[in-house]
């Protein structure tokens, strides 16, 4: 019942938004219909942010109902974070945040989902962006050997950090203006569905870092499965 009541809330907001929109429109164009149609232009463009609101939470909300199911394949670490990086090195910089990498070579690879692993990673590091917003800021992402059986990847933010209040893996919790609240809660799905943990801690003077645990091998995950 909280689950549907926050969905009716979130989905009712960018509706009652496209509805004003459209009826501006519709009432601009009934009281002149002679008006040029560049009177239309910003109500549309409105209306086509809120329609892209609803997307990303209908989307977002159906890969969190969804059973998470893997494709697991040796995965070479160091390869899949250097492409994280790469990938999000030209939107850090343009805010002039500096995103570095720290990941040893000869790592050991882990039994995992790449896409599903990947949307993990990305989103850590899209969410440290934003916490930062505009440098100078940095990011660092850093992987190691936690144990003989496991992985740790932590992505590390200068950031203003997280309050107390706010408990970040609970669904529909955001600190962001336009944020779904489903993104982290995903996230830690994913985490989960590998055997593996997530968690974070506050960096002083301000910060943040999140710590993924990963199961390096598929045998552990099954033993783990059918315990």
């Amino acid at each position: 019942g909280a689950i549907t009541a926050q969905i009716v809330h979130d989905v009712g907001n960018p509706l009652a938004g496209i509805s004003m929109q459209a009826q501006l429109i519709l009432h601009r164009a009934k009281r002149d219909a002679t008006q040029p149609l560049s009177i239309a232009q910003q109500p549309a463009e409105r209306i086509l942010t809120e329609v892209s609101r609803l997307e990303v939470l209908i989307r977002e909300f159906m890969e969190f109902s969804r059973e998470q199911r893997l494709d697991l394949r040796r995965l070479p670490v160091p390869q899949f974070l250097r492409e994280v990086a790469e990938i999000w090195h030209p939107v850090a910089a343009a805010r002039r945040i500096n995103l570095t990498l720290e990941v040893a070579e000869d790592l050991p690879p882990v039994d995992a989902d790449e896409d599903k692993l990947r949307r993990v990673f990305e989103n850590l590091v899209k969410n440290a962006i934003e916490a930062i917003d505009q440098g100078p800021g940095r990011i660092h992402i850093s992987a190691s050997a936690a144990a003989p059986d496991r992985l740790r990847i932590s992505v590390q933010d200068t950031g203003p950090g997280i309050a107390d209040s706010v408990q970040v893996f609970r669904l529909f919790e955001t600190t962001k203006p336009y944020g779904s609240g489903l993104g982290l809660a995903i996230i830690k799905q994913v985490v989960l569905a590998h055997g593996g943990d997530i968690g974070f801690q506050r960096v002083e003077p301000h910060g943040t870092v999140f710590h993924v645990e990963l199961i390096r091998h598929r045998q552990i995950l099954d033993e783990l499965r059918t315990s």
